[in-house]
Formats: C-alpha cells, sequence, structure tokens
C-alpha cells in the first residue's frame, strides 16, 4: 500500500470482508500502524482465494484526526 497524500496517516488497518471468493485463515484484519507521506508498505492474510476481485476495506486517521474508510476492489488470478 502507497501513502500519496502530502500527509501522514496513522492507526491504519485493512480488513478483507466476509465475501464469496475468498476464505480468510485466521484474522480478517490486519493492522499496518503508521504510514508517511510517499512510503509505502505491504501486508499479508493468510487465506485461500478465488480468480476474481477481492474487496479490501481501509481505514486511516488522517492529519486532522478524522477516521476514513475507504473500500478497494484487488484483482486477483491468472493474468
Amino acid at each position: 500500500i502507497l501513502n500519496t497524500g502530502e500527509n501522514d496517516v496513522e492507526a491504519l488497518t485493512v480488513d478483507i470482508p466476509t465475501q464469496d471468493n475468498v476464505e480468510i485463515k485466521g484474522t480478517s484484519r490486519n493492522i499496518v500502524g503508521s504510514l508517511d507521506s510517499n512510503d509505502d508498505t505491504t501486508f499479508s492474510f493468510e487465506a485461500i482465494p478465488q480468480d476474481g476481485d477481492l474487496n479490501l476495506i481501509i481505514i486511516y486517521t488522517d492529519e486532522i484526526n478524522e477516521r476514513i474508510t475507504l473500500e478497494k476492489l484487488v484483482s486477483f488470478g491468472k493474468s
């Protein structure tokens, strides 16, 4: 994940909600922590995915201490 914003973010978490094309082993939430502006990091889940789109929920606190929630689709599978 890449923070393309001008400000750092705090308390970054990534969730994989329940969906038909992925079976999560263990927790469905990954707490990433802080992420500086223009910096990147990785996160991982133990899962059994199927080809297709995976819905991710990204939650973080911005520079004015507001909690932001974004939903993103990530394609998984053979090209």
